[in-house]
């Protein structure tokens, strides 16, 4: 989405911010080749210095999906933020909400009857109640949901529950000491200070699971909570720009990391490199504290790979490199190719052919940026631009009367 994680077919703001197009491309194609290597068990025993190929591969998921929910805090976050810091009126939520249905559900519901019809879930007599878990997207908290769906849909399920909660955490921060003083100043401090309340939260939660082992119903952590610091980092980078944006001096420090775009980056690297040393199963309660630093790494390293293309002012030739035109056109399919690489995956798994962990990617890449830029020319697009059709005609006619910050 232009607003959120995933693309849009077509910007919605005039200060739309630039470069996200090339992020989501990477970051799509990161969690396509986690899926293919996985798929091939491919396996490398060049451990030296840490360069383990697998070992880089096999966190290359993970990380495309913090980028995918920072983007989503980042964009979503910005209008119901600005409203805050000017006063003005927030978001209708019947508005925002339909929206979000709109962008996620087509292209998901299309993909996931292509998934049925074909008979590619890996179990085989299904309930009605499956189905229904299916569909509405509410995989994380049924007990075999994961088994039954798309293997990406359990992010959509959290993406899904932040578009929910977006308006009443916005509400919340809002409504904190200092939310609504008369020194924009102060209202920016409070912001970040709802934003660490998110973070604390997400980190209590998963010592908690990590704990008592809770018996929760579904995939506990896979619920939003467990994910709320990611998404408060975007937010943050958020807080960062609109402050800027209405007159409050960011720290130096943040200023001068943000004009060295390759500076980041290589702190970035650096972080993920570090997280490719942790022994990580893949099992959240296996991993014990393990995991819980990959949470963090991952968060700050994405959170610094995002850095320059939000807050440099003078965008350098590697940030420019984003936009190449390659990259912002599989950035702007990239919900068709998160969506339906997991099929083509599926199909390449069960046919009788040696395919090498190379020649599957090719197969793979090959047949779903086809399929993505169809979903968006047949499904996302027509949806969107039905969606603001209706809007327009069922805007109300009043006037805004923005109050004084």
């Amino acid at each position: 989405m232009s607003e959120g994680g995933l693309p849009s077919a077509a910007p919605t703001t005039d200060d739309r911010l630039h470069f996200l197009d090339g992020y989501r491309a990477l970051a799509a194609l990161a969690v396509v080749c986690f899926h293919v290597g996985g798929a091939s068990h491919w396996v490398s025993n060049s451990s030296n210095l840490g360069l383990d190929a697998e070992a880089w591969r096999a966190r290359l998921g993970n990380y495309g999906v913090t980028v995918f929910f920072l983007l989503s805090g980042l964009v979503l976050y910005r209008p119901f933020l600005r409203a805050s810091l000017l006063g003005s009126p927030a978001p209708t939520y019947a508005r925002y909400l339909r929206r979000r249905v709109v962008r996620i559900f087509p292209a998901y519901l299309a993909a996931l009857s292509v998934f049925f019809i074909l008979g590619l879930s890996s179990v085989k007599h299904l309930s009605s109640w499956d189905y229904v878990v299916q569909y509405l997207l509410l995989i994380n908290y049924d007990d075999r949901g994961f088994l039954v769906s798309i293997g990406v849909s359990w992010t959509l399920c959290i993406e899904i529950a932040f578009y929910l909660a977006l308006p009443l955490l916005a509400m919340g921060i809002r409504h904190l000491p200092g939310g609504r003083s008369t020194r924009i100043a102060q209202r920016v401090a409070t912001q970040l200070g709802g934003l660490a309340l998110m973070v604390l939260a997400a980190w209590a939660y998963r010592i908690f699971l990590l704990g008592v082992h809770p018996d929760v119903p579904g995939n506990a952590p896979g619920y939003l909570v467990a994910y709320l610091d990611w998404f408060a980092l975007g937010m943050a980078l958020a807080v960062a720009l609109e402050a800027r944006a209405v007159g409050v001096a960011l720290p130096r420090w943040l200023e001068a990391l943000a004009s060295s775009t390759l500076g980041c980056w290589l702190l970035a690297a650096e972080l993920y490199w570090l997280s490719v040393q942790l022994d990580i199963s893949g099992v959240f309660y296996e991993s014990g504290g393990k995991t819980l630093a990959r949470f963090a790494l991952n968060g700050i390293s994405a959170l610094l790979l995002l850095l320059p293309a939000v807050l440099a002012r003078e965008p350098g030739r590697a940030l420019r490199a984003l936009d190449a035109r390659p990259l912002v056109f599989l950035g702007t399919i990239s919900y068709g190719i998160y969506l339906w690489h997991p099929l083509v995956l599926r199909v390449t798994e069960r046919a009788d052919v040696p395919f090498s962990t190379v020649s599957r990617l090719a197969f793979v890449l090959a047949t779903s940026i086809p399929l993505a830029y169809l979903s968006l020319r047949v499904i996302e697009r027509p949806t969107m631009y039905a969606e603001r059709r209706y809007a327009r005609r069922h805007r109300p006619e009043r006037t805004v009367t923005v109050a004084p910050a």
